[in-house]
């Protein structure tokens, strides 16, 4: 679990094991998984947006972005919300099998 205020979060996973829970206020959060990983994200950027490197839709309404999807075939839950600022996920060339 994490919890900041007014600086950005950067997370490298190898394998997301159990649920990650990222919550952050006034700043950026990256969060960088294996180009394989199996897991389910639900991410929120209030007055951001998120972008990601897996094809993911993401829903924008009222200065509000959101994602919801299952990677892979889902697995561990990654949670990650932001005010006034902008998730990206992206892939890294690290196998989760490893």
């Amino acid at each position: 679990r994490v919890n900041n205020s007014n600086g950005d979060v950067k997370i490298n996973a190898l394998d997301p094991v159990g649920t990650m829970n990222i919550e952050d206020r006034n700043a950026d959060v990256q969060v960088t998984l294996p180009d394989d990983a199996k897991f389910s994200v639900e991410a929120t950027a209030a007055d951001g947006d998120i972008q990601n490197d897996f094809n993911l839709s993401t829903q924008t309404n009222d200065n509000r972005s959101t994602l919801s999807a299952a990677v892979a075939g889902g697995g561990p839950l990654i949670r990650i919300t932001t005010e006034k600022g902008d998730i990206t996920l992206h892939k890294s060339t690290e196998s989760a099998n490893k």
